[in-house]
């Protein structure tokens, strides 16, 4: 019996970025960054289109102090693709914000080349009207224990562990969970970083549970009113993931980084 990560070759359930500029995209624009995709969105891989709602919420206003519902401001486009009824990837572009997430992850490379197809030229577009407030990077993980849950020590899963949880807990007591922030100094800007972990268990069947520990990564890079163009964003987001990896891989045991081929920065 021992901790299994989700995947034969990693834990990762899904990756997100999102890029955030420091003020809107007119909407005329944001429908011209998007139409390439839209025109042709089955030949980038798509299954449907949405339409996205702003970054702004819409004004509410009341009559005779009554609540009068406001209309969606939807602004930007939402693009999904689904393996069956899953849908294993979506591309936003909303005025302020552009995100991609992927629940299907094979390697980083891929990822990263993905994304830059979807956004590379939008990214340039976009950026020389707006600046660029903040490139964020999140990863989430998950390895399960195949064993009965009180014999579910996450200490033979983590590199260390916060000394203020009790023991029992760690050993396949109660569940638990351990959040942490701070902020880095990188090249003058700050960069806010969060490391949760969280010890859950899921449900099998009406009489099964199972043990999962999940991993949250999140590094948030603040520009701070520098020039920047979609190359900076790619540069910066290859920054971003060799810092998550960092930040995951000091947080797990030696034998589970061989397992699943990462090495401790």
């Amino acid at each position: 019996m021992a901790w299994t990560p989700v995947h034969e070759a990693h834990a990762i359930d899904q990756v997100r970025v999102i890029v955030r500029f420091k003020s809107a995209l007119p909407e005329k624009m944001l429908s011209k960054i998007t139409k390439p995709i839209s025109d042709a969105y089955e030949d980038f891989g798509f299954d449907s289109i949405k339409l996205a709602e702003s970054d702004f919420p819409p004004i509410v206003l009341s009559i005779d102090n009554k609540p009068v519902e406001a209309k969606r401001n939807e602004i930007g486009k939402l693009f999904q693709r689904f393996e069956g009824e899953n849908k294993i990837e979506e591309a936003g572009f909303r005025d302020q914000t552009f995100g991609f997430i992927s629940f299907v992850y094979v390697r980083w490379e891929n990822f990263q080349n993905r994304f830059r197809e979807l956004f590379g030229d939008q990214l340039e577009v976009a950026l020389g009207i707006t600046d660029l407030a903040t490139v964020r990077l999140e990863y989430w993980d998950r390895f399960y224990f195949d064993g009965p849950v009180e014999q579910a020590d996450a200490s033979e899963l983590l590199a260390n562990v916060d000394e203020s949880i009790p023991a029992a807990n760690i050993k396949g007591g109660l569940t638990w969970h351990s959040h942490s922030g701070w902020f880095e100094e990188i090249d003058n800007h700050k960069m806010l970083v969060n490391r949760n972990i969280d010890v859950q268990d899921e449900t099998i069947d009406a009489e099964n549970k199972r043990r999962v520990v999940r991993f949250y990564t999140l590094v948030d890079f603040r520009v701070d009113g520098s020039e920047a163009n979609s190359d900076d964003v790619m540069r910066w987001l290859q920054f971003l993931h060799n810092r998550s990896l960092e930040i995951f891989s000091s947080s797990i045991n030696i034998d589970m980084r061989n397992r699943i081929g990462i090495e401790r920065a």
